[in-house]
């Protein structure tokens, strides 16, 4: 068994940066300058988002689900993942803004067409003023009947402290957060347990993928360095002190933890390797430039690698994700005009800056945003290789900040790609997204793409599942 306390450097002074937050943008941060990548002759296989093989608008997905709560947020965050073992993944979308706290909505897989967050199967609501449902994952079985869980975060629970609940499938009607299977809180007022959740792999070798909970606002190693938990199948009553992993950020305002992709061995080596996103790293007098650390596995046992955006406001790290054989960095900030990159690493890295470690990089066009969010999106075409999708959360192609969402397939030379565009003006569309799972019956993985600003400054947000063609 791993049992480890990690630092990803050494203590550092506090800073007073704010935190980027869920809606983190460059907006306020410092004016990143002449920030457009030289790579130079490194053998890099850079690409752009433009030339797709297809656009199509999300308005045609197989599902459409829109939120009927103003500012309620719908789509801030996704899972997929068969909760009922009837062979179909769910679809399960938070929406943490809404009335109460926060609200947890679950749609059984198959059905379509376009329908409201009333008409879920299942409802998970009724912890006042803990924003439920800004983190979401689907579990392997915990409790031993066979079936997936579902962890839930709600970060702002007992005054932003946080806390992650646990609910044994399959969920049915309204579902009292009392009932839940485990609870997991955060040690201090303000660390925001829950932020994000996700596997990392087996951790332990019984069997079973751990649990891994994000608390980016944690002291550990300075204000807000954050910290990322990593659980071994818990049960009743716990906190972060039960973890069986810890990783601390090494200074403040870090925010290590906001982002994080586990569960698949990058390097090839035969271990599940882990990749941890710190987008508020400063790089030497680069202020914000993010950081995403790269641990081979098994954790632990061999030393981190960082790799770092290459100028101020870049926020590398934000979103990160991995396959068997890959792993993606988003840096949404990245360039002149933010155009936003991905870097898509295919081995393991050597320290250094995201571009110079990348086999392919993937850039935006102006203000695009892109690598905002990035997921696992499984085999999208049959290949038996896992693909990569990655939003441009400001994306005009349709109209401005209305968003798009790229699917990217292996071996991810940055041209071949669908491009899945926001319906209206503001939507942001690609704010948040999931993959992986089979939500149709089709045998190939789906995409859920979360638009959390649909029907403007009072709408109540919206996801849309794509299956694979245009309905």
């Amino acid at each position: 068994m791993i049992l480890a306390s990690l630092l990803v450097g050494c203590p550092a002074t506090e800073d007073s940066k704010s935190p980027g937050g869920r809606d983190s943008t460059a907006d306020t941060a410092p004016d990143s300058g002449d920030s457009a990548a030289d790579t130079g002759d490194t053998g890099v296989d850079t690409g752009d988002t433009a030339e797709p093989v297809a656009s199509y608008s999300l308005g045609l997905a197989h599902l459409v689900v829109t939120g009927t709560v103003s500012r309620g947020e719908l789509g801030a965050a996704m899972a997929l993942g068969d909760l009922d073992g009837d062979g179909l993944a769910e679809l399960v979308v938070g929406a943490p803004s809404g009335a109460g706290g926060g609200a947890v909505h679950v749609f059984s897989g198959g059905r379509s067409g376009r329908v409201t967050d009333a008409e879920a199967d299942a409802r998970v609501a009724g912890l006042v003023g803990a924003e439920l449902g800004t983190g979401l994952a689907v579990l392997d079985d915990l409790d031993g009947d066979g079936l997936p869980e579902l962890a839930i975060g709600a970060p702002g629970h007992a005054e932003r402290a946080g806390r992650v609940l646990i609910f044994a499938g399959p969920l049915v009607g309204p579902v009292p957060p009392a009932s839940a299977l485990a609870t997991i809180d955060g040690l201090a007022a303000g660390d925001e347990m829950g932020v994000e959740l996700g596997p990392l792999g087996d951790l332990d070798d019984d069997g079973h993928p751990e649990l891994g909970v994000g608390a980016w606002m944690t002291d550990g190693n300075g204000v807000d360095s954050g910290a990322l938990y990593g659980f071994a199948r818990p049960t009743g009553a716990l906190d972060a002190s039960a973890a069986l992993l810890s990783i601390l950020g090494e200074a403040g305002s870090d925010w290590l933890g906001y982002a994080f992709a586990g569960g698949h061995d990058i390097d090839g080596d035969g271990f599940d390797d882990l990749l941890v996103g710190a987008d508020g790293v400063d790089r030497d007098a680069d202020a914000l430039a993010g950081a995403a650390y790269f641990w081979p596995g098994p954790v632990g046992t061999i030393d981190r690698v960082r790799l770092t955006g290459e100028r101020p406001a870049e926020f590398a790290g934000h979103a990160v994700a991995s396959g068997a054989g890959w792993a993606a960095v988003g840096a949404f900030g990245h360039g002149r005009a933010r155009e936003g990159l991905v870097g898509i690493v295919t081995e393991r890295p050597v320290e250094g800056t995201l571009v110079a470690a990348a086999r392919t990089t993937v850039s935006g066009t102006d203000g695009d945003l892109f690598g905002y969010a990035l997921a696992n999106a499984g085999d999208l075409d049959g290949d038996g290789v896992d693909d990569l999708a990655a939003s441009a959360r400001d994306d005009d192609t349709v109209a401005a900040e209305a968003g798009a969402t790229h699917l990217l397939l292996a071996p991810f030379t940055g041209r071949d790609t669908v491009v899945l565009l926001g319906e209206a003006e503001g939507d942001a569309s690609g704010y948040a997204l999931a993959g992986g799972r089979d939500y149709d019956g089709d045998a190939l993985a789906d995409v859920a793409v979360g638009a959390w600003h649909q029907g403007g400054a009072e709408g109540g947000g919206a996801v849309y599942v794509w299956t694979g063609s245009p309905e």
